[in-house]
Parts: C-alpha cells; sequence; structure tokens
C-alpha cells in the first residue's frame, strides 16, 4: 500500500476532562488531518477500529475527510459513551486514514483504560501508592502550611497546616529519596516566610 500524503495526529478527550476514563462517560477522538502534498487531496476517510465493546458504541467509524488543499488542515470528531463496566478494563483505539486510491497514512493507535464511574473522583486527602522502580535523590519539597497573612485582607485557611502535610506526602509518595521541608503552622509572628527558611 502506497504511502499518503495525509498525515493526521488523534487525541482521545474525556467529557470531563479530568483524564478519568470512566464507564457511561461521553469520550471524543479528535482527528487532525493534514495535507503535506503539493496536490489538493479529495474523498478521504478516517475510520476506527479496535476493542469491539467501545468500538460499537460509535454511531459511525467512518468520517469523510472534506478535500485538503496543499498545507491545510481539517478536524474531524468521533464521538461516543463508554460501556458500562465493573472493573477496569484495557482498551485500543486504532485509528487509520486512507486515500480512495489506496494511499494511508501511518495509523495510530490510542490505548486506555475504562475506569468503573466514580474512580477517577479527586480525593485531594488521598495520597498515591509509593512508586518504587523511580528514584531521584536530588529534588525537594518545601512545604509551608500558612493559615494567617499579615496582609488582613487574605482570608485565613485555617486547615493549611493539614494541607501543606498532604503535599510533602504526596510528593514523597512520587519520588523516593525526595527530600522535604515542612513548617507548621505554630508561628505566625515573623515579618515574611523567608525568615522562616533563612
Amino acid at each position: 500500500m502506497s504511502r499518503s500524503k495525509l498525515r493526521f495526529k488523534a487525541l482521545l478527550l474525556d467529557e470531563n476532562g479530568n483524564l478519568f476514563l470512566e464507564s457511561g462517560e461521553q469520550i471524543r477522538v479528535r482527528v487532525d488531518v493534514v495535507n503535506t502534498g503539493s496536490s489538493p487531496i479529495q474523498n478521504a476517510l478516517a475510520s476506527l477500529t479496535g476493542t469491539p465493546s467501545v468500538i460499537e458504541q460509535f454511531p459511525s467509524t467512518t468520517l469523510t475527510i472534506p478535500p485538503l488543499q496543499p498545507g491545510e488542515t481539517k478536524s474531524l470528531d468521533f464521538a461516543a459513551t463508554l460501556p458500562s463496566s465493573l472493573q477496569p478494563q484495557q482498551v485500543e483505539i486504532r485509528v487509520s486514514v486512507t486515500e480512495s486510491g489506496g494511499a494511508a497514512a501511518r495509523p495510530q493507535a490510542l490505548l486506555f483504560i475504562i475506569q468503573p464511574a466514580g474512580a477517577g473522583a479527586d480525593d485531594r486527602d488521598q495520597t498515591p501508592a509509593p512508586v518504587s522502580d523511580f528514584h531521584q535523590p536530588q529534588p525537594y519539597v518545601v512545604s509551608i502550611g500558612a493559615s494567617v497573612y499579615r496582609d488582613t485582607h487574605i482570608a485565613s485557611r485555617p486547615h493549611a497546616s493539614r494541607d501543606a502535610d498532604m503535599a510533602v506526602n504526596y510528593f514523597q509518595s512520587l519520588t523516593r529519596g525526595v527530600r522535604a521541608f515542612h513548617e507548621p503552622d505554630t508561628d505566625t509572628k515573623h515579618s515574611s516566610i523567608f525568615e522562616r527558611l533563612i
């Protein structure tokens, strides 16, 4: 099969933008196609294949690409609702772009996992599991919990110290060996935060 002058980039977008793909959530596969040749290209198609339980949720798995002049870019969106799943499900969506004469652009695969509904909810107090295979001894974290500020127009934050603790725990869970300095909210008499760090 000959190589097309069309090039494309496929991007998977979830409904709420939290990057967690949950069962029952609407998704879009956006395909940006560009004509890299020196002649107009007409009668080209973008198609989806892959995991049947997901692919069958798309009303159409093939879309016509509008005529493209040299250097011109057009975008297409495939939309679907993810199927229900009680357990995490690994999914593959393969995107292809072909011309009517058979020339094809290099295909692209999108790999993702469908989580049960609610699994992607953001819990600010939940520290991720430690990452055991990544160690970087150089970085450090400075975490300061300040509930009261010199500027009285700024509202106080009663849980600032706890939030600072959570920030330290979060970064230490991501990177083994990270050094942390945590200044608790115990003394607000100093004129500047910088004085506490010197």
